[in-house]
């Protein structure tokens, strides 16, 4: 077991045994404090892996069930000119005071009659919420 630990590295977080130690300087020696100094830095990185989602998960809370209306040019028929693009509802929705960037309005066409729509922000896979879009004509 001893002879063993003595070709123990590290490399690429994990733990690897291999014939020789700093094979092409990409490995280093695994000593206790060096294993133990990886552990708290993934320790560290989970926690504020945790934090940064349970901010989201308030973000959406709060961001769920809001109503925005967008005000935009329209024929006589109701059909938009142009059309209601992400990036719009994006941008009314930091007017508003959110924090949404355009990447995380899901929408599955661009919007190009008026009327209500539902629409999904998603923050993280498992993290969505649910709001109203409603199209007028300016």
């Amino acid at each position: 077991l001893l002879r063993m630990v003595k070709h123990c590295v590290i490399q690429n977080d994990r733990i690897k045994f291999v014939a020789r130690l700093k094979a092409a300087n990409l490995a280093e020696e695994a000593t206790a404090v060096k294993i133990n100094s990886l552990n708290i830095k993934k320790g560290a990185e989970d926690f504020h892996r945790q934090e940064e989602i349970k901010a989201l998960k308030e973000e959406a809370k709060k961001l769920n069930g809001t109503q925005i209306t967008l005000k935009i040019k329209c024929g006589e028929n109701g059909k938009v000119f142009g059309s209601v693009t992400a990036k719009e509802i994006a941008d009314e929705l930091t007017a508003l005071g959110y924090t949404v960037d355009k990447k995380r309005v899901m929408l599955k066409d661009p919007i190009k009659l008026l009327g209500v729509y539902a629409v999904d922000v998603k923050f993280l896979p498992e993290v969505i919420a649910k709001i109203k879009v409603e199209v007028v004509g300016a």
